[in-house]
């Protein structure tokens, strides 16, 4: 899918890029639960696999620090805060891959 994904964009003269973004919550059990190691690793390694630029958001969205970013827990729902930090680090990591 990622690889078509990548030609159809490709055939307009774009660029298409990954952007990993696992469910924003408070508990470390639920995290582990949504986003389980294997299956991020799975996901980052396919997309590696096709040299897609890609971020992966989850030491940001898992990390210690974020309380301040997770608005509804469980939900997906980032605070202000939390989605001003996502679109930096995007953009930051995808500009430093150019």
């Amino acid at each position: 899918m990622l690889a078509r994904a990548d030609a159809i964009v490709g055939a307009w003269g774009g660029e298409l890029a990954f952007v990993y973004l696992p469910t924003p919550t408070k508990r470390a059990a639920a995290a582990r639960q949504h986003c389980p190691p294997e299956t991020r690793g799975a996901v980052l390694e396919a997309v590696e696999r096709l040299g897609l630029p890609h971020v992966d958001l989850s030491p940001l969205i898992l990390g210690p620090d974020q309380d301040d970013l997770i608005a509804l827990d469980g939900f997906g729902h980032l605070t202000v805060e939390g989605n001003a930090r996502v679109g930096d680090m995007v953009v930051e990591t995808l500009l430093g891959e150019r």
